[in-house]
């Protein structure tokens, strides 16, 4: 099974590595290795994580305060966000419409 991310989460996990790594150099390499981690737990067993709205999932990545917001579609896990946890999850009324 591939991983693939929607253009819009992409660009939120680039953001989030980015500035952890200008808060403190490595940083940005261990959310990006803790995500790595999460996403090859998914990719074994895609539907292990609740749903939240409708068929998009939720887990949270260990350490850091984030959540991957994904789909299993035709064969692959689809993330669709990369969302820090105190942003407002209503984002998705937006997206998942």
């Amino acid at each position: 099974m591939k991983v693939r991310f929607t253009v819009a989460a992409a660009a939120e996990f680039v953001a989030a590595c980015q500035w952890y790594e200008q808060e403190r150099t490595g940083l940005g390499g261990q959310l990006f290795d803790a995500t790595s981690r999460l996403l090859e737990g998914i990719v074994e067993h895609p539907l292990r994580y609740r749903i939240v709205r409708r068929s998009l999932r939720r887990a949270l990545v260990t350490r850091f305060p984030y959540a991957v917001y994904y789909r299993v579609l035709d064969g692959a896990v689809v993330v669709e966000g990369f969302l820090h946890g105190s942003r407002d999850p209503a984002i998705w009324q937006v997206r998942d419409s």
